[in-house]
Protein backbone atom coordinates (compact mmCIF):
# COMPACT_ATOMS: atom_id res chain seq x y z
CA UNK A 1 0.00 0.00 0.00
CA UNK A 2 1.39 2.93 -1.07
CA UNK A 3 -0.27 6.58 0.29
CA UNK A 4 1.46 9.16 1.58
CA UNK A 5 -1.79 9.85 4.21
CA UNK A 6 -1.73 6.29 5.54
CA UNK A 7 0.62 4.11 7.66
CA UNK A 8 0.24 0.46 6.80
CA UNK A 9 1.27 -1.46 9.85
CA UNK A 10 1.14 -5.49 9.23
CA UNK A 11 -1.32 -7.23 11.87
CA UNK A 12 -0.55 -11.18 10.93
CA UNK A 13 1.98 -13.06 8.89
CA UNK A 14 1.02 -15.74 7.06
CA UNK A 15 2.80 -18.36 4.60
CA UNK A 16 0.81 -18.89 1.76
CA UNK A 17 0.58 -22.84 1.27
CA UNK A 18 0.16 -24.86 -1.92
CA UNK A 19 -1.47 -28.16 -1.89
CA UNK A 20 -0.54 -30.90 -4.58
CA UNK A 21 -0.34 -34.77 -4.64
CA UNK A 22 3.18 -37.02 -4.01
CA UNK A 23 3.17 -37.63 -8.04
CA UNK A 24 3.04 -33.48 -8.69
CA UNK A 25 6.70 -32.85 -10.09
CA UNK A 26 6.44 -29.82 -7.63
CA UNK A 27 6.34 -31.59 -5.41
CA UNK A 28 9.94 -32.99 -5.34
CA UNK A 29 11.02 -29.03 -5.09
CA UNK A 30 12.24 -27.90 -1.75
CA UNK A 31 10.87 -24.02 -2.75
CA UNK A 32 8.21 -23.70 -5.23
CA UNK A 33 7.99 -20.10 -7.20
CA UNK A 34 5.28 -18.48 -8.53
CA UNK A 35 5.90 -18.87 -11.78
CA UNK A 36 6.26 -23.01 -11.41
CA UNK A 37 2.52 -22.98 -10.40
CA UNK A 38 1.46 -21.01 -14.16
CA UNK A 39 0.11 -24.13 -15.96
CA UNK A 40 -1.29 -25.42 -12.93
CA UNK A 41 -5.25 -25.04 -12.00
CA UNK A 42 -5.61 -22.52 -9.53
CA UNK A 43 -8.04 -22.59 -6.78
CA UNK A 44 -8.70 -20.32 -3.92
CA UNK A 45 -10.29 -17.86 -1.80
CA UNK A 46 -13.82 -16.48 -2.78
CA UNK A 47 -13.43 -13.33 -5.22
CA UNK A 48 -14.76 -11.08 -2.27
CA UNK A 49 -11.80 -11.94 0.07
CA UNK A 50 -9.33 -9.62 0.08
CA UNK A 51 -6.77 -12.29 0.06
CA UNK A 52 -7.76 -13.54 -3.33
CA UNK A 53 -7.12 -9.98 -5.20
CA UNK A 54 -3.14 -10.19 -3.34
CA UNK A 55 -2.69 -13.34 -4.94
CA UNK A 56 -4.48 -12.14 -8.15
CA UNK A 57 -2.29 -9.39 -7.75
CA UNK A 58 0.52 -11.74 -7.50
CA UNK A 59 0.70 -13.44 -10.45
CA UNK A 60 -0.24 -10.83 -12.38
CA UNK A 61 3.14 -9.13 -11.38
Amino acid sequence: MKDNHLQYIPLIKRKLVIVLSKENPLSKKEKVELKDLLDYPFYTYQKNMTLYSTIKDLFIS
